[in-house]
């Protein structure tokens, strides 16, 4: 449940990675640029075009398209790449994660993610808090963000036994700190529920 602003400081952050500008990671920048307008916002994209227009619209303080100089020195890294893409984003920065950042996801499906997450990053898997915000838009790319999106949305995050406590802490503020609403789920019992209720109804 939100319990209003949330400052840098308590969620220690000053510098975000965003890997994938569409609706939703844009939008988590510019709701990142309302509520913390002093935490350094990193965009990467393997659109170059995506970048060029986060960048005029303000909505990240630097584009990278390398996912290695993307995540340098990042507090948190959140990865907004649709699920088919999560494995190749996973095996490229796995090389070059650091004990003290940590990792978050926005997938809708979680199982096969953690399962995924844990074949790659090995000892850094407990740094992995897996998530999923209920939130999205019909708009798609980056024209389509909104500041606003994630306002009362609900945001599950589904940690497994190995996930570390203090992470999982900082990704509740952090959503906590853009007003959304952050429970915790246990990743099949996610699973079952979405297919139901989102995965089901859209087939």
């Amino acid at each position: 449940m939100s319990t209003g602003l949330i400052t840098e400081s308590q969620i220690n952050m000053t510098k975000l990675t965003i890997i994938g500008l569409g609706v939703i990671g844009g939008s988590i920048a510019a709701a990142i640029k309302k509520y913390h307008p002093s935490c350094a916002v990193i965009g990467c994209d393997k659109n170059s075009r995506t970048l060029e227009i986060a960048l005029k619209m303000k909505l990240i303080n630097q584009g990278v398209e390398d996912i290695k100089e993307a995540i340098f020195s990042s507090d948190i890294i959140l990865i907004a790449t649709s699920i088919s893409g999560l494995k190749v984003v996973l095996s490229t920065l796995a090389p070059h994660i650091k004990r003290d950042q940590i990792i978050t996801d926005v997938c809708s499906v979680k199982s096969s993610v953690i399962d995924t997450a844990r074949k790659i990053l090995k000892e850094h898997f407990s740094q992995f808090v897996p998530g999923h915000p209920l939130a999205g838009s019909e708009k798609i790319g980056i024209e389509g963000i909104d500041e606003n999106l994630f306002i009362n949305k609900k945001i599950v995050l589904t940690p497994c036994k190995e996930t570390d406590d203090t992470a999982v802490k900082k990704v509740t503020g952090l959503w906590q700190s853009l007003q959304a609403q952050v429970s915790i789920m246990d990743p099949e019992a996610h699973d079952k529920i979405l297919s139901l209720t989102s995965h089901l109804p859209h087939v």
